[in-house]
């Protein structure tokens, strides 16, 4: 499950970006509601201590798909449908703004599954040199990634001694969302910059920003969302300053997190060439024609994105609740990106809304976080210890199961019969099965010759499956496919 878990992380990432710094970009439109929203998120950004209590739900729907589409949104929606996530986050910092500490306490439901998470983050500031130290605690994630010895203890990740720690704190903090949160800061500010400074080029609608009182609204829709899009790509595209400006964000987020000078030198690099492919007028050219393909092509349901932002009598932020519904048309997609778009492979509607909320307190008030007091026995440092495994999941496997049956000269065997423990799972409807065991998810459609293994289509010998008596009968070359081996 190591795909999905990262397509997961990356779709948490993306909905977390879309919430909190694409809705910043409306405040370039001249109006004193868009003023007053402005200085409110870049003072909240500023603080110097802020707790902040969140909460984020996916709901998948779908209707129409095609055969193969509906296969492949069953599956997908086993882990995204009804996710819940929650978090806490602490931040401070002492008075002389060289030291600051964080902390985030994360729960998230994936698929009646639910994974807990601590991370401790401190940042000194010696010189012209930041020291990072990062302590994570996550029994379900470790249990699942690393060797047994390491469950129930403190990961440590210091940059004094790691030199991969750039890139591990960069792997765990993605499977976290309130720290993609309480790192969103600094993006958002960049994005505030670019905004307030090029509002003329940008000339975004001066209606997209209402309040009522203290609760500022800023309501998105399909157009002005595609028009965003389109503005900032072009925008970055033809000014160097604004590609300086990410280069210098990136750059200095990176020398924080204690990335190596050759990480960043190659960072620099590849950066150049993002941005030159991006000036290309080929690129350019290519681009605003796929937005021009996408004019009669909904992106964002009737519903937008709508964040309701809540400002107090010092001007900071202290609540943010919002929901986004994205939206597509499959057979409208297939017209217009498909490489044949006669063959009307695709077909049907999808929906995904996404609600979340941000409440904050504490503001500049004093905040103690506090590390846990490290030992030996009780943490480890991730440089020391043994190479991550691939994802275990406990499956309790019966080495002499009786009932071995042939169907069709192939022997099979019940899958009930195979699957066992706590994070094994079986599920049968209408002739379509997934079996999750091994850290491989295995889904079929009784009758066909093939099935999928992680997302990748396997073809078999024989047929993928037989009923007897109301019992689903796999095939021995499907149990090898999830690394169940009878003997």
């Amino acid at each position: 499950m190591t795909r999905l878990k990262s397509r997961i992380g990356s779709f948490i990432v993306t909905i977390a970006m879309l919430a909190f710094v694409l809705p910043t970009s409306i405040v370039s439109a001249e109006t004193s509601q868009a003023k007053t929203l402005s200085e409110a998120l870049l003072k909240t950004n500023s603080a110097k201590s802020i707790e902040s209590d969140g909460k984020l739900s996916v709901k998948l729907e779908a209707e129409g798909l095609a055969k193969n589409d509906q296969q492949q949104y069953t599956e997908i929606s086993k882990f995204l449908n009804n996710l819940q996530v929650t978090f806490n986050a602490k931040q401070s910092q002492k008075s002389n703004g060289k030291v600051s500490r964080q902390y985030v306490k994360t729960t998230a439901n994936v698929s009646g599954i639910s994974f807990n998470g601590e991370i401790w983050n401190e940042k000194n500031l010696k010189g012209k040199k930041t020291e990072v130290k990062t302590i994570v605690k996550s029994p379900q994630l470790f249990k699942m990634i690393l060797p047994s010895q390491y469950t129930n203890k403190y990961m440590v990740l210091d940059s004094k001694q790691n030199k991969e720690m750039p890139k591990m704190q960069g792997n765990l903090n993605s499977k976290h969302f309130g720290k993609i949160i309480s790192e969103n800061k600094e993006l958002q500010k960049l994005v505030l910059t670019i905004a307030e400074k090029y509002s003329s080029e940008l000339n975004l609608k001066s209606n997209s920003i209402t309040n009522d009182g203290n609760v500022y609204k800023v309501k998105i829709d399909d157009a002005t969302f595609k028009s965003i899009i389109r503005k900032v790509v072009n925008l970055t595209a033809k000014n160097s300053e604004v590609q300086n400006l990410i280069k210098d964000y990136t750059i200095t987020q990176m020398k924080n997190s204690g990335a190596s000078n050759k990480e960043i030198n190659s960072a620099k690099i590849q950066m150049e060439y993002m941005f030159n492919k991006l000036k290309s007028q080929k690129f350019l050219d290519e681009f605003n024609q796929n937005m021009d393909k996408l004019n009669d092509i909904k992106i964002l349901g009737d519903k937008g994105i709508e964040i309701n932002y809540t400002i107090d009598k010092s001007g900071y932020i202290t609540s943010t609740k919002g929901h986004i519904e994205l939206f597509a048309d499959l057979s409208k997609l297939e017209k217009a990106f498909g490489k044949n778009p006669n063959d009307n492979m695709h077909k049907g509607t999808a929906t995904a809304n996404i609600d979340f909320e941000v409440n904050n307190k504490n503001i500049n008030k004093k905040i103690n976080i506090t590390l846990p007091k490290l030992t030996s026995k009780n943490s480890f440092h991730w440089n020391l210890c043994e190479k991550p495994q691939p994802i275990k999941v406990p499956c309790e496997v019966k080495k002499n199961p009786k009932d071995i049956r042939t169907f069709d000269k192939v022997k099979c065997i019940k899958v009930r019969d195979i699957i066992g423990g706590d994070n094994t799972k079986y599920t049968y409807s209408k002739g379509n099965a997934t079996i999750i065991a091994n850290g491989k998810t295995l889904t079929l459609t009784k009758g066909e010759k093939n099935v999928k293994v992680d997302g990748k289509i396997v073809n078999l010998k024989s047929e993928n499956g037989y009923i007897y008596k109301d019992r689903l009968y796999v095939p021995l070359e499907v149990c090898n496919l999830i690394n169940v081996n009878i003997k």
